[in-house]
């Protein structure tokens, strides 16, 4: 399904939603279904993630990572992060060497919000994603993508699923990868709904159903069930 491409701002598709939601992955084939470019807003965070510790270490653990770069006073404008399409994936840059594999790594991810709740941060981070909107068609999937980010999209989809469909989700990443340690899904479920609990109530950037959006229950959908009913609205609108 080839649909006209636009670069103005308010052709941008947003996806908002919960951690486990399913977003990302949907975005990621509704970019490849439209022939539109998905612009992942967490690699991004993930990139100013690396290169903070690229500066301060890890430390001893994360909450004094996060005490440490609350204290530091960094200047973001200074890290040489690009953020460019190849072939229509997204590709990040430190310093001119490409890191997207340097991006998923636990030590990383444990120490991502401290990041990501810097405002400096999520205003660079907002603008590299205008910019890029402004040069591609884009599909976006985040927290705050409609709220903040593009709220003068017209094409908005807020994604939801139970905690025990998000927790199962997530359990079968965790077992596809080497990071599973014998981890319980009882422990997942708790996990997510402190995230959720955070998300919410975060001073910036927090998760939010945009006024305008079309709002999906994925628990009992398959992938393809939910790209297809946005595929459904979206030929509707264009």
């Amino acid at each position: 399904m080839e649909i006209q491409k636009s670069n103005h701002l308010q052709k941008v598709i947003t996806l908002d939603g919960p951690a486990g939601s399913g977003k990302s992955t949907i975005a990621k084939m509704l970019a490849e279904e439209m022939g539109y470019y998905h612009a992942d807003s967490g690699a991004i965070y993930r990139a100013y993630t690396f290169a903070v510790i690229q500066e301060i270490g890890l430390l001893e653990s994360p909450e004094i990572f996060g005490d440490v770069f609350l204290k530091s006073n960094i200047d973001i404008e200074k890290y040489p992060i690009g953020v460019y399409f190849k072939d229509k994936t997204q590709i990040i840059e430190y310093n001119k060497q490409v890191i997207n594999d340097y991006l998923r790594t636990r030590e990383l991810t444990e120490r991502i919000k401290y990041i990501a709740d810097n405002i400096n941060v999520r205003k660079k981070v907002n603008h590299i994603l205008r910019n890029l909107a402004n040069q591609y068609p884009l599909v976006v999937d985040g927290r705050d993508m409609g709220t903040e980010v593009f709220p003068e999209s017209s094409y908005k989809f807020y994604l939801d699923a139970s905690i025990e469909v998000r927790a199962q989700r997530r359990l079968e990443e965790y077992l596809q990868s080497k990071n599973s340690h014998g981890i319980l899904l009882e422990e997942i479920k708790k996990e997510i709904q402190q995230r959720d609990e955070y998300d919410k109530n975060r001073k910036i950037g927090a998760l939010k159903i945009p006024s305008d959006a079309i709002i999906i229950d994925t628990s009992n959908l398959t992938r393809n069930m939910v790209l297809n009913l946005i595929l459904a609205y979206l030929q509707k609108k264009f």
